[in-house]
């Protein structure tokens, strides 16, 4: 990489991919929906408790707010999904920064997010399904 194309980075960055919003899921067996369904509630009691069980917070007014704040969390990654483009994540597949550009940390914060918000993301579609499943008519023979 030459001084050339680090001048040009301002103008011609190199690729990063948008958000998009999610498709909708297709559900499986009536046990993969209830086996899903089950490790996702066990995701949302365990943080739950967790806040419950902290001695300086385990009072009712932290775990609610901990409940709204998990709420919007679900929400937000559920509905938003952060797609980087993995061709331009820095040097050696992304293990080393790419000094030159500035279009790679981009798409490593977008790679971030993205991991981060995988949790929310299981959590919300698994209980999106539980309800498309609930609500389809090709179970209630």
């Amino acid at each position: 990489m030459g001084l050339f194309e680090f001048i040009g980075e301002q103008f011609s960055p190199g690729p990063t991919r948008g958000s998009e919003l999610p498709d909708v899921p297709r559900h499986g067996s009536t046990l993969s929906v209830l086996v899903r369904v089950a490790v996702a509630s066990a995701l949302v009691v365990g943080a739950l408790a967790a806040v419950w069980w902290v001695p300086e917070t385990s009072d009712l007014d932290m775990v609610s707010y901990a409940a709204i704040a998990l709420f919007l969390y679900v929400v937000v990654s559920t509905f938003l999904r952060p797609r980087p483009s993995l061709d331009n994540l820095g040097w050696a597949g992304g293990l080393i920064d790419n000094p030159l550009r500035y279009s790679d940390d981009i798409n490593r914060t977008k790679l971030l997010i993205a991991v981060l918000m995988s949790p929310g993301r299981f959590i919300g579609l698994s209980f999106f399904d539980l309800l498309q499943w609930a609500t389809s008519s090709r179970h209630r023979d």
